[in-house]
């Protein structure tokens, strides 16, 4: 099976497990969006924070905050959470979907037990 043929196969199972657990949860430690974090720091050297939203891309996550000023002191208001699509390699690619399918796998055997 070549890479492709590989990141076909998952692509198709993660898109299944989407459908079945839209929308996704809140992602923990941001307001605004709803995802998974996709965690591969010890397979991806320096990989920034990523997510996996319900439109089965991958994203970097990056939340800002303003200076609080006497005119407002609603946090909310001074955050800023940006978005910017990640470009992946095949092998990356194989990553990513591999551990996002684990991960939506362990939500769906987690939502069924509740």
């Amino acid at each position: 099976m070549t890479n492709i043929d590989k990141i076909i196969e998952l692509k198709e199972n993660l898109n299944k497990l989407l459908k079945n657990n839209s929308p996704l949860p809140p992602l923990n430690n941001a307001f605004f969006i709803n995802g998974i974090e996709i965690n591969l720091e010890d397979q991806i050297h320096n990989q920034p924070f990523t997510v996996l939203l319900d439109d089965g891309e991958f994203y970097e996550l990056n939340i800002e905050f303003g200076i609080l000023t006497h005119q407002t002191l609603d946090r909310t208001e001074q955050r800023n959470e940006k978005l910017t699509k990640i470009e992946l390699n095949d092998s990356e690619k194989i990553l990513h979907l591999t551990e996002a399918i684990k991960v939506l796998k362990n939500l769906t055997s987690h939502s069924s037990t509740q």
